[in-house]
């Protein structure tokens, strides 16, 4: 519920002082018209309160490349920084690790919309997940993905591809 969120961050606010909150969050994105937008919207709207916001897993690129609004609202609430993550710019590639709804054109224009929104590329302020470790992949493809999102957005953290248990992915790395 929006409103038990936004509450129980002013409580902390008042209380406690804290002005720090991370979204550690898969799906934060989900619905987000329901739901993260009217959140974004109650915090941007407070001009007494000033919360930094984080999400430090990341934001779904395919989600946050729809709604420019949406991008909008981050920086007006004062997101700090903004993770995109890029598994590979081969998208062939991605789609035979059964990802079928991740393609590099939403990671290319969530990285757009935030420049739009004010958030600076090559700056830190946006910084991307570059998976390298996949199972298949060759050091060409994990170099080539990287000097791509360094061109995009400058900022890259490397991140070890783990897969989750219980997904397709996982049985299929299990004997490995």
């Amino acid at each position: 519920n929006v409103d038990d969120v936004y509450n129980e961050m002013l409580d902390k606010w008042e209380r406690y002082g804290i002005r720090d909150f991370a979204f550690y969050a898969d799906f934060l994105l989900w619905r987000y018209e329901q739901f993260f937008i009217p959140l974004l919207e109650r915090i941007a709207g407070n001009k007494e309160v000033h919360f930094r916001l984080y999400a430090p897993e990341g934001l779904d690129v395919k989600l946050l490349s729809q709604s420019q609004r949406l991008v909008d609202l981050l920086k007006e609430a004062h997101f700090q920084k903004i993770y995109l993550p890029c598994e590979s710019i081969d998208d062939e590639y991605v789609k035979t690790l059964n990802r079928k709804h991740v393609r590099l054109e939403h990671f290319v224009k969530a990285a757009e919309m935030c420049e739009a929104a004010g958030f600076n590329l090559r700056n830190l302020d946006v910084n991307s997940f570059v998976i390298y470790g996949l199972p298949g992949e060759t050091v060409d493809q994990v170099v080539k993905t990287t000097l791509f999102v360094s061109e995009i957005v400058g900022s890259i953290i490397p991140m070890l591809f783990t897969p989750v248990p219980s997904t397709q992915i996982y049985q299929q790395c299990l004997p490995y």
